[in-house]
């Protein structure tokens, strides 16, 4: 089998200087420009430049700290797939870059310059992912394709009982949650879908407590004229004296407890992903994205609760990650009392994040018939 390296349609090279020549070789750059700094790494202007459509400059620490929190982007949205590390570099960076890119799911080739120059050149033409005419044809423009189950994930977000069920945390001191109860049903029907399909299942639980505990965990504090009783993290908390973490309290979705567990028939299948979460967001201190790119996905379908909290933050970061990504809107739901919020949520999704469509429209797209 050829090396990846050798196609220059989805490789990049990554160099400390113009590297004279690499511009006709038809492979996307990245040109770093290495600048010491001193303490905290402030003062500097960390922005990246343009140089051409196949060409980025950009300003990096030595240690890679800079470049390994920007370079995917970079990346992904030029349809690279391998990477080509000059022998210029420093060794420091290449290691902590090697590892970086790795871990985001790159293949690292290290290797002398002209042997890779001379590589690309005598390589057949062909079209490159950063050519914008390239780009323009990438895009799935209807729904029955962006839901192709090889490339789709159907994600579940805390369908747990201390949410949906009326004995759970949220429903047994009397609050309302008909139209979360009324949501269970839909969910178990889009799993079973999923399923169906052939999609990859993801199911996303909350897990809180004590050693999760911190700033922006999930916990309750009192509030005063507010909508609610209590908000739910320290960061939304009233700056009062008497707003703590009380040691004994206990906190929804316990690890191995009854609420903190999946309501009846949504519980995840053998092979099917479980992943634990400690924040609002699905993507957070989770691996989501890494088990998402190790199985080639693209397109994330979102269910569960509650819609404007937990649905609505992975759905944003889904859509800054470069996922196709659509909600089914009648397969998320909050407590009964907070059904404008929902509906406010759904809008916001809808105009700035995610397609909006039913769970009929899925199983049409799936070619499944109808429920």
């Amino acid at each position: 089998m050829t090396p990846a390296w050798q196609d220059p349609s989805h490789t990049a090279l990554i160099a400390g200087d113009t590297s004279a020549g690499a511009a006709t070789a038809g492979v996307f750059r990245v040109l770093l420009d290495f600048v010491e700094s001193q303490g905290r790494r402030v003062g500097l202007d960390w922005a990246s430049r343009t140089l051409a459509p196949d060409a980025v400059w950009l300003r990096c620490d030595p240690d890679g700290a800079y470049f390994c929190a920007r370079i995917d982007l970079l990346l992904r949205s030029n349809g690279i797939a391998t990477v080509v590390l000059a022998e210029d570099l420093p060794a420091g960076f290449r290691a902590n870059a090697t590892s970086c890119l790795r871990a985001l799911g790159y293949e690292v080739v290290e290797l002398p310059l002209e042997t890779a120059l001379a590589t690309w050149r005598a390589a057949a033409s062909c079209l490159r992912g950063w050519q914008p005419a390239v780009k323009a044809a990438s895009l799935l423009p209807d729904l029955r394709s962006r839901l192709d189950p090889a490339r789709t994930a159907v994600i579940f977000i805390d369908v747990q009982n201390d949410f949906c069920h009326r004995q759970g945390a949220v429903g047994r001191n009397g609050e309302p949650i008909t139209r979360i109860e009324q949501t269970v049903p839909r969910l178990r029907s889009l799993l079973a879908a999923a399923r169906q399909a052939g999609t990859l299942v993801v199911h996303v639980k909350a897990e809180y407590g004590q050693v999760f505990r911190s700033i922006g965990s999930p916990y309750r504090f009192p509030a005063h004229d507010r909508r609610e009783p209590a908000v739910w993290t320290a960061s939304a908390a009233e700056p009062d004296e008497t707003n703590g973490f009380a040691p004994e309290e206990v906190e929804v979705c316990l690890a191995g407890s009854w609420g903190g567990a999946f309501v009846d028939g949504m519980e995840p299948a053998p092979g099917e992903a479980l992943l634990v979460k400690h924040r609002y967001s699905a993507f957070r201190d989770t691996g989501l994205q890494v088990l998402l790119r190790a199985n080639g996905i693209s397109t994330l379908v979102f269910g569960g609760v509650t819609t404007n909290c937990c649905v609505e933050s992975a759905v944003r970061e889904a859509a800054m990650r470069d996922f196709y990504t659509i909600v089914a809107e009648d397969c998320v739901a909050v407590k009964d009392r907070l059904l404008d919020l929902h509906e406010a949520s759904l809008e916001h999704m809808g105009l700035y994040f995610a397609l909006r469509r039913p769970l009929a429209a899925l199983r049409e797209a799936w070619g499944l018939p109808a429920a």
